[in-house]
């Protein structure tokens, strides 16, 4: 997730531009309640969901490493399948 419309943009352009993803989309409003470094939030927040190959997700979390916001920002991946005309 993303503290604003801006970073999300930003992030999910360049992995788009950089055909490190498929398809990002930015899902808004969200609201997201954590507990960071012992204090309790209650924010709004951008969640990106983005679909690429197994073989991107090092370059991915390279970027991210680089230019999320955030000090921990969560970045969970699984494997599934899509219809081959997607692939």
């Amino acid at each position: 997730s993303y503290p604003n419309k801006e970073t999300s943009e930003r992030d999910a352009t360049y992995l788009v531009e950089n055909n490190l993803v498929k398809c990002a989309k930015i899902i808004s409003n969200v609201t997201s309640i954590y507990k960071y470094k012992g204090v309790l939030y209650n924010e709004n927040e951008f969640y990106v969901k983005i679909k690429t190959v197994k073989s991107k997700i090092n370059d991915i979390e390279n970027y991210l490493n680089k230019n999320h916001p955030y000090e921990t920002y969560e970045f969970i991946y699984h494997e599934s399948n899509s219809s081959t005309k997607y692939e």
